[in-house]
């Protein structure tokens, strides 16, 4: 089967070159999580693209919240304007917005 892993970044390649867990186990996600925080990139300059970002929470069942970024035009504009919404697989177990940066 084709990788794709060429197409990363660079920042993201040791996550891509990680070793996979054949077994998760409430420790080995728990360590999993803490490795992924630590190997992180930093987040990248919105400014530098001509956007604002800031942290939003954003309601779900039962009244729980999920932390997302919100990434929006630096200029003030009217209106309708076109969106695009990131949602990362990662099987609700492991990643952050920060890591979709």
């Amino acid at each position: 089967m084709a990788t794709s892993k060429h197409l990363l970044h660079p920042d993201l390649q040791a996550m891509a070159d990680a070793p996979v867990l054949p077994k998760l186990t409430d420790e080995s996600l728990a360590g999993l999580r803490q490795m992924m925080v630590e190997q992180a990139p930093e987040l990248g300059d919105p400014a530098a693209h001509g956007l604002t970002r800031s942290e939003i929470q954003v309601p779900f069942d039962e009244g729980a919240t999920e932390r997302c970024l919100l990434y929006q035009p630096a200029t003030a504009s009217e209106g309708l304007r076109p969106g695009y919404v990131h949602m990362h697989g990662g099987g609700y177990l492991i990643g952050s917005p920060d890591g979709s940066d």
